[in-house]
């Protein structure tokens, strides 16, 4: 019998240690992407309220924490490249097995797709879709999906699909997980961030349209009926873009399969929520910079707020099925606490001026830019765009004649302060002495020193930030910029920028040293 029972304990113990391998095996091969993205949304699904879906163009174009911040709206960012309306619905579907939220928006691009066109479920896709678990849902999508035996079962047991990417794990495989700080939305990599100044086509009048793809009709229909059926509204949006005539017909063509549904529809090709084309894009696929995104996701967040009853939860007290428990509201303010440094983080590693002006553009930072009398950025029209992009449309006209003046004055400081009215301030150089600026984060002298130089001194500092005007390589710099905290008013960053090929016609711009 005490043999019987070592010999059925050793069994058990062989057991476990498989399994316990099979996971680790299983967690170092499946790719990272996955987790990164979902980790949060399984952790804050019971909070949520809206979930965005859709393609790339929503995954880095809408903040879910901008929403939390401004608006008190606990949301994810579900949308991932590649989504098509098909991929979409069963997207969603496995997210409601999580999550109750009571408003799905629901970016409506690609409406020509048919499965003719090419894989039902791209590489892309699969970021959302390995994370969630084996279920009957994920049983279902993968009989939708996939067609090949093989590549089914990869996709229910990620494990058969990854085993052999053990000849491609990196230090970072074994690392700690990257996790997604926006809840779910992208914000670029340092390398791959851009300003672009796209062509931007004729917009056609909204009556233009273009039949809509059979596949991709059918399946929003099906998103449609299973947001009724559970009780959630749904907002369809075609996010900012400079897209061609074909791309623009087939948004419009959105808008009689909304009102027949008898569903809200945001068409942002007819709609001006702020997004300056010049300034506010990534790429020329029509993907909104951090700049645009901002601005989109604020649009939303009013629109939100004023047509849907979606509660403000900052102030919440557990009270009310509603409320968030004290817990749960720590959760958020302990992300939304962390948000400023994370983008500070990102502005300190930025090396171009123009992508470093569009991160600028927050309400979360206050920048001071020093521009030396010979520096072209001022007498340049891209980047006093990309200037007044940083302020409120109502306050740009400071910017009037920048350029003429630039070429005669001596020099600028510009200053966005958040607390101040008005918020943007450009004051020329005195021609000598200094003078007291008073800012929300103290007061600063600015002005010339003994020796005629400029000066430009912080609160509680004696030492001239400014220094002789030269770089490490002893060329004169274009940029000093100064990026204080708009919150805690502490200095996040300071850098110099060298204008690149100053003699070249046409935009410039400068790089961080």
């Amino acid at each position: 019998m005490k043999r019987n029972i070592k010999e059925a304990l050793k069994i058990i113990l062989f057991l476990l240690c498989v399994f316990f391998l099979v996971l680790i095996i299983s967690k170092l091969t499946l790719r990272k992407t996955s987790r990164e993205k979902m980790t949060l949304f399984f952790e804050r699904a019971e909070d949520l309220d809206v979930i965005f879906a859709g393609i790339s163009h929503t995954q880095s174009g809408v903040y879910p924490l901008e929403l939390w911040e401004n608006y008190g709206i606990t949301s994810y960012n579900l949308a991932s490249a590649g989504m098509r309306m098909q991929t979409n619905y069963w997207n969603l579907l496995n997210a409601l097995s999580f999550s109750s939220p009571k408003l799905i928006v629901l970016d409506t691009d690609y409406m020509d797709y048919e499965v003719s066109d090419g894989p039902k479920l791209s590489e892309l896709t699969r970021e959302n879709f390995d994370a969630y678990p084996l279920s009957r849902i994920k049983l279902e999508t993968a009989a939708d999906l996939i067609d090949d035996p093989r590549e089914k079962a990869g996709f229910l047991f990620p494990l058969i699909r990854y085993h052999s990417r053990w000849k491609e794990l990196t230090m970072r495989d074994f690392g700690a997980l990257e996790i997604n700080v926006d809840n779910g939305a992208a914000h670029d990599p340092i390398e791959e961030m851009g300003v672009s100044e796209p062509e931007i086509p004729p917009l056609l009048p909204e009556s233009e349209m273009t039949d809509c793809g059979e596949i991709s009709v059918e399946y929003l229909e099906k998103i449609i009926s299973l947001c009724k059926e559970r009780g959630i509204d749904l907002l369809l949006v075609y996010p900012p873009a400079p897209v061609g005539e074909e791309k623009q017909r087939l948004a419009n063509a959105v808008k009689p399969i909304a009102d027949e549904a008898g569903v809200d529809y945001l068409n942002f090709l007819h709609i001006d929520c702020g997004v300056d084309y010049d300034v506010d894009m990534k790429d020329l696929n029509g993907h909104l910079n951090e700049a645009g995104a901002r601005k989109y996701t604020s649009y939303l967040g009013k629109y939100i707020k004023e047509h849907y009853d979606i509660p403000d939860h900052r102030n919440d007290t557990g009270a009310g099925e509603t409320s968030l428990s004290p817990g749960r509201l720590a959760i958020w303010n302990d992300a939304l606490s962390a948000y400023p440094t994370y983008k500070a983080g990102r502005i300190v590693k930025q090396p171009y001026l123009d992508i470093y002006c569009s991160m600028l553009s927050d309400d979360d930072f206050n920048p001071v830019i020093f521009f030396p009398e010979d520096s072209p950025i001022l007498k340049d029209q891209r980047f006093q765009r990309l200037l007044k992009n940083i302020v409120p449309d109502e306050e740009k006209d400071v910017f009037d004649g920048i350029g003429e003046k630039a070429l005669s004055e001596n020099g600028y400081l510009f200053i966005a302060d958040r607390e101040s009215t008005p918020r943007l301030k450009l004051v020329p150089l005195p021609s000598s002495g200094e003078e007291e600026l008073s800012l929300s984060f103290g007061t600063v002298l600015f002005g010339r020193d003994e020796n005629g130089r400029p000066d430009l001194r912080f609160p509680g500092e004696n030492e001239n930030r400014l220094g002789d005007g030269l770089d490490s390589n002893s060329n004169p710099w274009g940029a000093a910029t100064f990026v204080f905290d708009a919150r805690t008013k502490e200095l996040v960053h300071n850098g110099f920028f060298t204008v690149l090929e100053p003699e070249k016609p046409g935009p410039i711009n400068a790089m961080k040293y």
